[in-house]
């Protein structure tokens, strides 16, 4: 049960609070299987290596049970929102830094024992052109370390806030004023 409903979600580490997914049992069995997702709640290691969303859209049939919200979605109002994501997707990744590629699946309703989600959409984050070469180190989650060289070098160029951010600690800690650091090419 929702304890309180103006804040309905949640945010488990699977490894820092694992007791937390005792409590919430029923929310992690979508998961298991797809995308090599295994949650285990008697398995010591539940680490899954990437992201996955678990979006509320309700049946009307589910709609009427939940203590959350009682908005559903037919089958025409999910072909509108998967539009609306579509006619957006062009900018989706503009601002974001380690998020690579973004696809939507759909797993059917009466799968088998082993579900296997078809790709409907996906849209990647592809390089126009480099204006300057970051030259500070960036770190990549352990995720993005298992993408090409090619593709790793890409998403250390999307890091500039991280790369902004260090410069000003950097000068903070050094009492330096930011507009004589060096011009880096």
């Amino acid at each position: 049960a929702i304890k309180n409903s103006a804040k309905p979600g949640i945010k488990i580490d699977l490894q820092k609070d694992a007791g937390r997914l005792w409590q919430c049992e029923d929310q992690f069995k979508p998961f298991n299987g797809i995308f090599g997702c295994e949650i285990d709640l008697d398995k010591k290691d539940n680490s899954y290596d990437g992201t996955l969303f678990r979006f509320p859209l309700r049946t009307e049939e589910q709609a009427i049970r939940s203590e959350i919200k009682q908005l559903y979605y037919d089958d025409h109002e999910m072909r509108e929102l998967l539009q609306m994501f579509l006619h957006g997707a062009k900018s989706l990744l503009i601002f974001t830094q380690n998020v690579f590629r973004v696809g939507i699946y759909n797993l059917p309703n009466f799968s088998s024992h082993n579900p296997q989600p078809s790709l409907l959409f996906q849209v990647t984050k592809s390089q126009a052109e480099i204006q300057r070469e970051l030259s500070f180190h960036v770190a990549l989650s352990a995720t993005a370390n298992k993408l090409s060289d090619e593709e790793q070098y890409f998403l250390k160029q999307c890091n500039f806030l991280q790369v902004a951010s260090k410069c000003t600690r950097d000068a903070r800690d050094h009492d330096v004023n930011p507009r004589k650091l060096p011009n880096r090419r």
